[in-house]
Formats: structure tokens, C-alpha cells, sequence
């Protein structure tokens, strides 16, 4: 209560609003008043719940697709990522000298492999076929047994 009214004023006051409410019973149902129930019905007629409705799954789906899009992106980005490092460290290992070592060391090998395939396939004896083996091995490597198969292999 405002300090600024009188007793009179005071007790008029606590009387206002049973007053209020009870003059609302006889008012006409056509006139405008302040009654919420109306306002929000005169409201309703400006929003169209199906469209809203329409306009929500339209605007869920478009995210979910919009996401799946970036998901896609996000993966192929790291997938050539991967790939460019992997190409990086070839280039390291071309330029360093490593690779060509070891494409040597592999020619040497295959050139080994084929010389004793040569031997093995033509008719040499035995002892000609380990002598020719032992001359191409290096001098700290050496055998136990050697054993030839029946479809002579070693």
C-alpha cells in the first residue's frame, strides 16, 4: 500500500478488487476487455500449427544433412591427410638415400635367387649346386644341414 493515501483510501482499496471481480460477472461477452482467455484467442488465428510443424522437420532434417556433409568433408580431410604424410615420408626416404640402398640390397637378392634358381633347374650335381651356394654367400653366414626335396628344393 502507498503511505501517501488516507485511512478512507486504505479501506476502499482492500475492497477494489472483490468489487472488481464481481462487476466482471455482468460484463457484456461481445465487448473487448482484458481478459487473457480473449487475447489468446484473438492470437491463434496468426499461427498455423501444421506449418509450424512442416517448417520444424524441414529445418531438423536440413541440419541433419547439413551435418552429415560435414562428416563426410571431416573424414576425407583426414583420410588425405593420412595419405599426404605417408606420401611425405617416401619422399623423405627417397631423398635421403635409404631407398635406393635398400632397391640394391633387393636387385642383389633377386639377381641371387635367380642365379641359384638357374642352378637348381639345370642338371648340376649336388655338390656343384652347394659349391655354387656357398661361393655367393657372404663369408659370416653358414649352414648346418641343407636338405633337397623330392621336386628339388632346397
Amino acid at each position: 500500500m502507498d503511505a501517501s493515501l488516507t485511512v478512507d483510501e486504505h479501506q476502499l482499496m482492500e475492497y477494489v478488487v472483490p468489487i472488481g471481480v464481481g462487476l466482471k460477472y455482468f460484463e457484456n461477452v461481445s465487448k473487448r476487455s482484458l481478459n487473457l482467455i480473449l487475447e489468446s484467442q484473438d492470437i491463434d488465428p496468426f499461427i498455423d500449427y501444421h506449418k509450424l510443424k512442416v517448417s520444424g522437420v524441414v529445418f531438423v532434417a536440413s541440419l541433419l544433412i547439413l551435418w552429415i556433409i560435414n562428416f563426410y568433408v571431416v573424414v576425407s580431410q583426414d583420410r588425405l591427410s593420412s595419405d599426404l604424410k605417408v606420401v611425405q615420408s617416401n619422399i623423405k626416404k627417397l631423398q635421403s638415400g635409404e631407398f635406393i640402398v635398400q632397391q640394391n640390397k633387393l636387385l642383389l637378392f633377386q639377381s641371387r635367387l635367380k642365379k641359384y634358381n638357374k642352378v637348381r633347374d639345370a642338371s648340376f650335381s649336388k655338390t656343384e649346386f652347394l659349391k655354387t651356394l656357398v661361393t655367393g654367400l657372404p663369408e659370416d653366414l653358414s649352414f648346418k644341414t641343407v636338405k633337397l626335396s623330392s621336386d628339388s628344393r632346397v
